[in-house]
């Protein structure tokens, strides 16, 4: 009677460590296949692509689950490279998808002239190494960052006066973190190692405008959507606005047709003044063309882009 008993307890002891070993596999299985198609991450992905208002602070531990793939971060990564909305960037505590390959990444994003990101919390990451935080300190001051909270436990004390040292010289390159105007984001920019709302010209400012009756914010502090982008959420497009930084708009196509070099007169003949009538002359049956009523000639309805020269609204593949 003993034996069947053993054999019982064998089993079940082999059908929990099967149930336990599934158990951890699916898990790893979920969070590295499924997690990119999940539904809060698709509307991440939909929002920067659209540079959507909401996600000017952006607060990814929102969209994206702790344990995220390093695959899901890099994509996060590509879409933050071409979005021109985000100014706050909470990139905290994901300790799978943030090691030292990532951070590279990351810089490279940040290091973008056009970036507007200027508040980077980067905390609880602990797989960075000392030589990431290195390469990190070292690209600090080619970026827009102003200010930044990391767990400065991990690292020396004299890699954190650099990280501050570089933060606070990045303070000279912009306004957007100590002005009134962009209110609606300073006030949102917390848990930074100095948080923005305690800058004295942004009280100052805040006071005076709160006194004479000043909006937060004014149209030129905006960023300006792209038409595009506009018409994909129903809004409608703005061409004729651009903030004060924004280069000035290409020339007219090449391709186009010139009325003073028409490269082919015979199809486009230019219209010439009717001569004054000769009373001894025998009348034209043909009236000369009247220079009025002459059809101007018809430009290409979707004229090609000019060689060499991107369109400003079109969105470029960025890879990492």
């Amino acid at each position: 009677g003993e034996k069947p008993r053993e054999n019982g307890v064998a089993e079940q002891a082999q059908a929990h460590a099967q149930a336990q070993a599934g158990w951890v596999r699916r898990s790893s299985r979920n969070v590295n296949s499924h997690t990119i198609s999940d539904a809060r991450v698709q509307a991440l992905f939909q929002k920067l692509e659209h540079d959507c208002d909401s996600v000017k602070v952006l607060k990814l531990k929102n969209f994206l689950p702790p344990d995220a793939s390093s695959e899901v971060m890099e994509h996060v990564l590509i879409k933050l490279a071409m979005n021109r909305s985000v100014e706050a960037l909470y990139i905290h505590n994901f300790n799978d998808a943030m090691d030292d390959a990532m951070m590279h990444k990351l810089m490279k994003v940040l290091r973008q002239p056009q970036s507007r990101i200027w508040a980077l919390n980067i905390g609880e990451n602990y797989r960075l190494t000392t030589a990431g935080w290195e390469y990190f300190t070292r690209e600090l001051k080619r970026t827009a960052v102003t200010h930044m909270y990391m767990s400065e436990h991990v690292i020396s004390p004299e890699l954190k006066v650099a990280m501050r040292d570089a933060v606070r010289e990045n303070r000279k390159k912009h306004g957007r973190h100590n002005s009134y105007w962009n209110h609606g984001v300073i006030s949102k920019v917390t848990n930074m190692w100095w948080n923005p709302s305690n800058s004295g010209k942004y009280k100052r400012e805040r006071e005076a405008a709160r006194s004479s009756g000043t909006p937060s914010t004014t149209p030129a502090a905006r960023p300006i959507p792209r038409p595009e982008v506009c018409l994909g959420l129903g809004l409608s497009p703005t061409p004729t606005l651009s903030p004060p930084s924004s280069p000035p708009p290409p020339p007219i196509s090449p391709e186009l047709p010139d009325a003073k070099a028409d490269p082919n007169p015979d199809a486009n003949p230019t219209p010439t003044p009717t001569p004054k009538p000769d009373p001894d002359a025998t009348p034209d049956p043909k009236p000369s063309p009247n220079p009025i009523a002459n059809p101007k000639p018809k430009l290409h309805a979707n004229p090609s882009p000019p060689t060499g020269r991107k369109s400003p609204t079109k969105r470029l593949r960025v890879t990492l």
